[in-house]
């Protein structure tokens, strides 16, 4: 489950040089407004 992969993100420590890599299912066409809004709320 994707959500799965995004919620232990909070959970995990990482290091400023991380890079993480996440594949989520979908439809793009309504996913893209999701994670754009999420974006905007934490100011990235």
């Amino acid at each position: 489950e994707s959500a799965h992969a995004l919620a232990i993100l909070e959970k995990i420590r990482f290091h400023p040089e991380d890079h993480i890599v996440i594949c989520l299912s979908g439809r793009g066409d309504k996913d893209l407004d999701t994670y754009m809004r999420a974006m905007t709320n934490l100011g990235i």
